[in-house]
């Protein structure tokens, strides 16, 4: 027996002779006509009734998509793509009247980045939410950091586990922060010599400073000194 989807309750009664298998095979048709006496199959007749019982189902994404995120190093806020997004309860009509909670379970570390409200304001923490939050959610990346991190709701019904049912889905994202070269920054430096004795610049002389951790190539000269000479 096989129930029709989603469908709780009782199938009816399902009618059986007793077989004692002095004829016919098993998974065969049997011809009940004659019963009784010296046939294989019982006089009487008797019954089963089947029941389904229910079973929760996880609540379904009815529209819009949860997808990946890929944003570049520095790029400010940036929607999570989740403002279509809306939810049902799964399952029969048994299920319609579910009510949904949202609950935020992972978050980014804060060395990459925070999730924020839509008003770019509130920093989102885990916890539950309204839907209307969730859709409005938006990831800032953390200065000059790349790499890739996640964030996480689950969405729930209040129709429990019970016969082993599933009340909750978890929707992933991931974020991923490509890198993007920073400009070097440079800043002014005093270096000292004796009266007339040259000097040699080092590389240390020039307070240069990159935020992705490059080493100073070359410099540039915009303005030559007038009380000595440059070689």
């Amino acid at each position: 027996f096989v129930p029709n989807a989603d469908y709780v309750g009782s199938s009816g009664m399902l009618d059986y002779k007793a077989w004692d298998q002095t004829s016919g095979s098993a998974g065969d048709f049997g011809d009940v006509t004659s019963s009784g006496g010296t046939t294989a199959f019982s006089s009487g007749t008797n019954g089963a009734s089947l029941s389904v019982i229910g079973v929760n189902d996880a609540p379904i994404l009815l529209t819009g998509s949860v997808s990946n995120l890929d944003v570049n190093e520095d790029s400010g806020f940036t929607s999570l793509g989740l403002s279509s997004v809306t939810y049902g309860p799964g399952g029969g009509s048994d299920e319609s009247g579910q009510t949904l909670s949202y609950e935020v379970t992972t978050i980014p570390h804060p060395s990459a980045g925070d999730v924020y409200l839509a008003d770019g304001i509130t920093k989102v923490t885990t916890g539950s939410y309204t839907l209307a939050d969730i859709q409005g959610m938006q990831f800032k990346p953390a200065e000059n950091i790349s790499g890739t991190t996640g964030f996480q709701f689950n969405v729930n019904d209040d129709g429990g586990t019970a016969n082993g049912g599933t009340d909750g889905i978890a929707q992933f994202i991931s974020l991923n922060v490509n890198p993007v070269e920073d400009l070097p920054v440079a800043a002014d430096s005093v270096v000292t010599t004796p009266e007339d004795t040259s000097y040699i610049f080092s590389a240390t002389d020039f307070n240069y400073d990159d935020a992705d951790g490059d080493s100073l190539v070359s410099v540039r000269i915009n303005t030559l000194e007038t009380v000595g000479t440059l070689q």
